[in-house]
């Protein structure tokens, strides 16, 4: 299979580009390196900001995209805390293109962070998450 990963810098991301080349699929890679790190790559990584429309158009006759990029906090310099969530919604709304004009398969993940201030994390317990404005709870509504 021919398969995106974006975030593939990133922890999970490149253990899951090494699992699918290992398994002998044509893993492309896409990363704008503004978190994640060469050090985890083994493999050639795109770097591609999947904020810009049409970004992955390049890559053509792709059966599945792996989207595991998000901003968790924002990069020094660059957007403010507040827009982590914006951020987070436009990759997702270019990915979601994407795949609807290419008829691609899409798997979105998402994190735990989703479960808010939870300390056992059980399905029964009230989720808390504080306002879109704080980077960790903007992250997590965004997932």
């Amino acid at each position: 299979m021919r398969i995106i990963i974006t975030g593939a810098a990133g922890l999970i991301g490149s253990h899951l580009t090494d699992h699918l080349l290992s398994e002998g699929h044509e893993a492309i890679a896409v990363d704008n390196l503004s978190f994640g790190n060469f050090k985890n790559c083994d493999f050639t990584v795109h770097n591609i900001e999947l904020t810009s429309e049409n970004c992955l158009d390049k890559f053509k006759n792709v059966d599945i995209v792996c989207h595991l990029a998000a901003y968790k906090k924002a990069p020094k310099n660059s957007i403010a805390s507040s827009d982590v969530m914006k951020v987070n919604f436009k990759m997702m709304d270019n990915v979601l293109d994407y795949c609807s004009r290419t008829n691609t398969k899409l798997l979105f993940t998402s994190t735990s962070d989703i479960y808010g201030n939870s300390d056992t994390f059980d399905e029964d317990d009230p989720i808390t998450i504080g306002p879109p404005n704080v980077e960790r709870y903007s992250y997590a509504l965004s997932k």
